[in-house]
């Protein structure tokens, strides 16, 4: 049977793992949350407002067609 200061150094060491573990967690997250960011804003200034989806800007060819028709 485990003795009362090996079952605390026991617990001791897992809380230390954990801890370890959190720390890189939170590490990655931010890392994460800061590429989110970043494309986030790429988004914003990427989007035009007057655009409307599904919109495809006519080829050169259809463009001097529709001039010589006006």
């Amino acid at each position: 049977m485990e003795t009362m200061e090996e079952s605390i150094d026991n617990k001791s060491q897992r809380l230390f793992k954990i801890r370890a573990e959190l720390a890189k967690l939170s590490e990655q997250a931010q890392i994460l949350q800061s590429e989110i960011n970043h494309l986030m804003s790429n988004l914003r200034e990427n989007i035009n407002p007057n655009k409307v989806a599904g919109d495809v800007p006519l080829a050169p060819s259809a463009q001097n067609i529709s001039k010589v028709g006006k």
